[in-house]
């Protein structure tokens, strides 16, 4: 981990998303690769940065091997031969107003997909601005509000329907809480369908079930609204080319009736819904 850490603080590449980022979106150069910054409004300055071509994916797909991710949750996850990481990527904030409640994946992924998020460093705050996730006891429909404290070394791991919140507050000083965050799971394309309601608009490309690294659906959607814009540049059309809010996607956790709006590049995350709860700890 000390390794990751430290590609994201040297030389500050990721200065900008630390200090917050003036657009909604960015690429970021790196010596590992290129990356993939998008900010939502969740009532926090969080920002999402992403792997964001094969040179990335890959170096982080040996971090992701090296720590043996596969072989411990093997027993976990549905598969045919081995587990696929589909994505692997940075969640950077250092203000938090209010709990947001949601869940990364719905009922019908079960644990074909786990998301793995573990702290780069161990935070100075420790009395709030951590996690806080919806407790239930398997033998009755008690609910309590339970409370995860990050500390490096470690990492929390949930499949569908583990309903968590970033605690309000703030890092030390403005201290930055940065994470390691990587999305992974069966190796079964046919469970693709219900994994990418999730994955599909987290980050520009993903690795498939199969292994393929494609542009998501976010991916897909940037490309033709700039695809529209060199169009009607090159035919001298001085004309607003439709990218505010025009289609809704498949979201973060997110139901049927609830939308992720693509505007000028970008996924902006309505709040989702809530439900349950599975949650899985792991050393690192």
């Amino acid at each position: 981990m000390d390794e990751v850490a430290q590609l994201f603080h040297e030389d500050s590449p990721f200065a900008e998303v630390i200090a917050g980022m003036k657009e909604p979106y960015d690429v970021i150069s790196t010596r590992v690769g290129d990356f993939f910054a998008q900010r939502v409004s969740w009532d926090s300055n969080i920002a999402w940065v992403s792997v964001d071509e094969e040179a990335s994916f890959r170096h982080f797909a040996d971090v992701f091997q090296r720590l043996r991710l596969a072989e411990r949750f093997a027993h976990v996850v549905p598969h045919t031969r081995n587990l696929q990481l589909y994505s692997s990527f940075f969640v950077v904030r250092t203000w938090c107003k209010s709990h947001n409640f949601h869940q990364d994946y719905k009922l019908p992924v079960g644990t074909d997909a786990l998301t793995l998020i573990t702290p780069l460093r161990d935070f100075t705050e420790k009395e709030s601005f951590h996690l806080t996730y919806r407790a239930r006891d398997a033998t009755s429909d008690r609910r309590w509000d339970s409370r995860y404290e990050y500390r490096k070394g470690k990492a929390i791991v949930f499949g569908s329907q583990f309903e968590h919140s970033t605690e309000p507050g703030e890092g030390h000083n403005g201290e930055c809480h940065a994470f390691l965050c990587f999305t992974f799971g069966t190796d079964e394309q046919s469970r693709w369908t219900q994994i990418a309601r999730t994955l599909d608009t987290q980050s520009r490309i993903v690795a498939h079930p199969n292994g393929q690294l494609v542009l998501s659906h976010l991916g897909r959607e940037i490309e033709r609204i700039v695809n529209e814009q060199r169009q009607a540049a090159d035919e001298g059309e001085h004309r607003q080319v439709e990218s505010e809010p025009s289609l809704p996607l498949g979201g973060y956790g997110a139901a049927e009736e609830e939308e992720v709006f693509l505007s000028g590049g970008y996924g902006l995350l309505r709040k989702p819904g809530e439900e349950k709860h599975g949650l899985i700890k792991a050393e690192l």
